[in-house]
């Protein structure tokens, strides 16, 4: 491992890089390699978070090599080369873990980043051009939601339940325009559409740090008022 810091405690920091190599020994496979990745991990919160990067091979001297930048969405922390995956073919690949190849063997980085986002996304609108309405076959429903995010995802997700019946759900995707910060989807009501009322009870929207949002971060108590839903004719 080697790196590359731009300030003499040995950190890193955002433009900073860190090179691994790998020497493979393996016979014949070399010719046939598709591709290698080497997977950094660290530990984010109460989960595992990690990143693949590609990595090059040099058939003459038998070494891999890989290299990552710090970004500004790095995440500020300690971490370390967990394992290098090699994808030869369909059914023909392997992985290879350094702590157990070589457990002495020190492969930890630090990364500083102060102006790293840790600030969830901020909900400052939803809305459903039918919300309270009877909608058809025929008919579209559109969803948007209006958030205030510097580092935001280009999609999230919408979950519609259905009140009282064993239907199962229906969700959409809404799509980013960066002009209005402002999520758009649509559903497509159908003649295979369960009739009954459809409540909007669930949401997937982060960032593209993974800091996430909730329902319940914009309304405190949209689980007993329901406030977006649409019911669809029997």
């Amino acid at each position: 491992m080697q790196t590359n810091a731009s300030d003499a405690d040995g950190k890193l920091r955002v433009g900073d890089t860190v090179t691994y190599t790998a020497r493979l020994d393996s016979q014949g496979i070399e010719e046939v390699i598709h591709y290698v990745r080497m997977y950094l991990a660290t530990d984010k919160g109460d989960s595992r978070y990690s990143t693949p990067i590609q990595m090059t091979y040099d058939a003459e001297t038998k070494i891999l090599t890989g290299t990552y930048r710090i970004t500004e969405s790095t995440y500020p922390s300690e971490w370390e080369l967990d394992y290098i995956y090699i994808y030869v073919q369909e059914n023909v690949s392997d992985s290879f873990y350094p702590s157990k190849i070589e457990p002495d063997k020190n492969l930890k980085f630090t990364v500083v980043n102060d102006d790293y986002d840790t600030e969830k996304p901020v909900i400052k609108s939803i809305s459903i051009d039918k919300n309270g309405q009877m909608v058809k076959a025929g008919d579209t429903v559109t969803i948007k939601v209006k958030v205030d995010e510097k580092n935001p995802s280009s999609s999230m997700r919408v979950d519609f339940y259905p009140k009282g019946s064993g239907a199962s759900r229906i969700y959409t995707y809404l799509y980013l325009n960066k002009n209005t910060m402002e999520y758009t989807g649509s559903i497509n009501i159908s003649e295979s559409t369960y009739p009954t009322k459809w409540e909007l009870t669930s949401i997937d929207l982060s960032d593209t740090n993974g800091n996430s949002t909730s329902l319940s971060d914009f309304q405190a108590d949209w689980n007993t008022t329901r406030p977006w839903y649409f019911n669809v004719d029997p």
